[in-house]
C-alpha cells in the first residue's frame, strides 16, 4: 500500500524533512561506524544486529538487537557493528509524562519511598524491547518508510510509547532506564541539563538562571545531590574521555573545545579528574570508531 497525496504531505509544514529528525530509521553494514548529533534526549532502539559503543565514562560496551539504549542531551553516541544492523533513533525531547496521571516525578517518589533509588549501575543501562514494543515498532517503521513523516504524528507516537512503558514496564525498571532523565524531571535540572556546557563557571551558570551563587549551590545541591562544581567537571571529564577515546581529533583540538589555555593545563586535568594522560587514555584507540 503506497502513501497518498504525497504531494500535499511535502508541503505541509509539519512534515519532517530531515534536519533534525525526530524518527531516524539507520542501517549500519558491519564494521562501519555511526555517530549521532548530541542535541536532545534520545532514545535508540537497536531493531537486529550487534554494536560496540562508548558513552559518557563507558566504553568497550556491547549490545545486541531488541534493547533500548536511553542518550541524554549532549551525550556523543558513537558505535561500531560488530554485524549487520538496524537501529531507530527517537528525539522525546521534553517528555516528562507516561501517562495523564503519571510523570517522572511521580515515578521518582515512588521508587524513593520503596528504598530503590540506592541501586548502583557500572555501565549503560538498555530496556529490553517487549513483544508489545515491537509490534508499536513494526507498525511504526512502517509508516515512517511510506512516507508518513508528519511531525504532529511522531509526536502522538512518542506519547503511545510513554504509554506503553507505563502499562507494561515495572517501576523499579524504568527508574533505572531513566536515571539521567529523571535528574532533568524540572525545570531548572532541565536547563542545567541542556545548558550548563555553555558556562565556564558555577557563578556564570547561576547567574544565567537569576540565582545567587549560594543560593544557586544550595538548590543544586538538593536536585543533584552533589556541590554544582564537582557535578560540572565530573560532566566535563566524561566529554573529555569520550573525545579522547573515541574521536581523531588532536589532544590540541580537544583541548580548545574545552576552554583550556594550554595543553599542559589539559593533561593536568585529565591526570586529576580521570586519572591518567589523555595519551594514556587514548593508548588502546577509539572505541566504535575508526581507530584500530
Amino acid at each position: 500500500m503506497e502513501l497518498l497525496y504525497s504531494a500535499e504531505h511535502l508541503r505541509c509544514i509539519n512534515y519532517d524533512r530531515g534536519e533534525s529528525p525526530i524518527m531516524e530509521l539507520i542501517v549500519v553494514e558491519k564494521g562501519k561506524s555511526w555517530e549521532n548529533r548530541p542535541l536532545g534526549n534520545k532514545l535508540v532502539f537497536l531493531l537486529t544486529g550487534k554494536i560496540l559503543f562508548s558513552i559518557g565514562q563507558f566504553s568497550n560496551c556491547i549490545i545486541e538487537d531488541k534493547r533500548i539504549l536511553y542518550l541524554p542531551t549532549g551525550y556523543q553516541f558513537r558505535f561500531k557493528s560488530i554485524e549487520d544492523c538496524t537501529l531507530l533513533v527517537m528525539q522525546i525531547n521534553g517528555q516528562k509524562y507516561f501517562c495523564d496521571d503519571y510523570n517522572f516525578k511521580d515515578l521518582e517518589k515512588n521508587i524513593s519511598i520503596s528504598g530503590y533509588s540506592n541501586l548502583k549501575v557500572d555501565g549503560p543501562v538498555t530496556l529490553e524491547i517487549n513483544e508489545i514494543v515491537e509490534k508499536y515498532l513494526d507498525l511504526l517503521i512502517q509508516f515512517i518508510q511510506k512516507g508518513a513523516r508528519c511531525k504532529c504524528f511522531y509526536h502522538l507516537k512518542i506519547k503511545e510509547l510513554f504509554y506503553i512503558f507505563r502499562w507494561f514496564y515495572s517501576k523499579e525498571i524504568l527508574f533505572v532506564f531513566f536515571q539521567s532523565a529523571l535528574k532533568g524531571g524540572n525545570e531548572f535540572a532541565s536547563y542545567i541539563m541542556d545548558n550548563w556546557h555553555k558556562y565556564s563557571t558555577v557563578g556564570q551558570l547561576s547567574e544565567a538562571m537569576n540565582y545567587t551563587v549560594s543560593g544557586f549551590e544550595k538548590r543544586f545541591k538538593r536536585v543533584f545531590g552533589i556541590s554544582p562544581y564537582k557535578w560540572m567537571t565530573n560532566q566535563k571529564a566524561e566529554r573529555i574521555f569520550h573525545q579522547v577515546r573515541t574521536t581523531d581529533l588532536t589532544f590540541k583540538q580537544i583541548s580548545s573545545n574545552f576552554g583550556f589555555t594550554s595543553l599542559s593545563h589539559f593533561n593536568d586535568f585529565c591526570k586529576i579528574h580521570l586519572g591518567k594522560s589523555p595519551g594514556d587514555i587514548r593508548k588502546n584507540g577509539t572505541i566504535g570508531g575508526n581507530r584500530e
